[in-house]
């Protein structure tokens, strides 16, 4: 339901003083998460399970980090040094009038979190820290971030996360943590709230096999109470050749909204596809 013609589109330069990005893409707290991991490629904590559940109008929070989505930035990053790595991310405003967001044509998405992304705002703020070494047989990739979004006419809004993620003979363990602070007159006022998720996955040759589990709860936009979801998933992949996946999603979600009534559903789907990487 967007209107991108390319998805993203920017510029960048790299060297022994790291890595300089400019153009349209996401922050550097965004990319450097670490999330669930998910055999699918659909990711449980993103906007792909909304777009195949019907979601009955109940708030959505996802573990992804700002409001700034592939709004034209500044994104560095540091070079990693025994394991750390530091991002930073600066997103002007987009034109004269001193606001930027995202276009009309994202309005009619269900996930609440992406039409709050809809608000004006003057310019925002993206901080990301990684530490990914090996520990004997045990990798660990930890994660943090921090993203700051000045409101045009409206409260700022901030969110910052944590994530981890374990991996042992195949083995892949991890799950992450967003809190979102917005006030009552910020853009972002429907997200308030919190998101967090939780998987496991197995790989082993051409086939990776994951389940899933994702906590959302957000203000909404009553005046009072909170909209819940509840999604779990089952995902597989196989490679059937070089840069070829065939892969396949399960998901169910439980929705709890804060004004009960008919919001209060559950819905379950599915959806398989071809991954093409070239």
């Amino acid at each position: 339901n967007g209107d991108d013609t390319i998805d993203e589109s920017y510029a960048y330069v790299s060297g022994k003083y790291g890595k300089l990005v400019l153009g349209s893409t996401d922050n550097a707290a965004y990319l450097m998460r670490a999330t669930a991991p998910n055999a699918a490629y659909t990711e449980v904590d993103d906007t792909a399970i909304p777009q195949y559940l019907l979601n009955p109008g109940v708030a959505d929070n996802l573990t992804d980090l700002g409001f700034d989505g592939d709004a034209n930035k500044v994104n560095y990053f540091t070079p990693e040094m025994y394991g750390l790595q530091f991002g930073v991310t600066y997103t002007p405003s987009g034109n004269t009038g001193g606001d930027d967001g995202w276009s009309t044509g994202s309005a009619t998405k269900t996930n609440t979190e992406t039409m709050a992304r809809m608000g004006d705002f003057d310019e925002a703020w993206g901080f990301g820290l990684s530490y990914n070494r090996d520990i004997g047989p045990v990798g660990l990739l930890a994660t943090a971030g921090y993203t700051v979004t000045n409101g045009n006419q409206s409260d700022d809004a901030q969110d910052w996360a944590f994530g981890l993620n374990l991996t042992y003979m195949g083995f892949t363990l991890g799950g992450a943590y967003r809190g979102v602070s917005a006030g009552e007159n910020s853009f972002a006022a429907a997200a308030d709230g919190y998101a967090w998720d939780i998987g496991l996955m197995y790989g082993e040759g051409p086939y990776a096999v994951s389940a899933n589990y994702r906590k959302s709860s957000a203000r909404g936009t009553a005046a009072e109470g909170e909209d819940e979801i509840d999604m779990y998933a089952l995902g597989a992949k196989y490679a059937l050749g070089p840069g070829v996946d065939v892969w396949a999603q399960l998901a169910y979600a439980d929705y709890e909204a804060e004004t009960g009534g008919t919001s209060n559903e559950g819905a379950i789907g599915g959806v398989v596809g071809l991954h093409l990487d070239f």
